[in-house]
């Protein structure tokens, strides 16, 4: 018992000071980034994230709430636009 009780410590000590040099070692400069490129002009995507209206045509999150009311403000494409 003492056996099986000293390799779980052994192990969660492990974890600990694996946890502890994972923090030191990345500290406040992590950054993660991701791209993708899209073969279309940018006039054509400016119209697709410029306008909330757009924008919410190819939004996945509003395929989770069909039935929502959605009410748009504002002048497309400039400060104020919103929905």
């Amino acid at each position: 018992m003492k056996t099986v009780l000293k390799i779980i410590g052994v192990v969660i000590l492990l974890i600990v000071l694996y946890a502890i040099i994972v923090v030191l070692a990345f500290g406040n400069n992590y950054h993660y980034e991701k791209s993708m490129v899209i073969n279309a002009p940018k006039e054509k995507i400016w119209q697709q994230v410029s306008s909330m209206k757009a924008f919410n045509q190819w939004n996945p999150w509003m395929k989770l709430d069909p039935s929502m009311k959605i009410v748009y403000s504002g002048n497309t494409g400039e400060v104020g636009d919103k929905y």
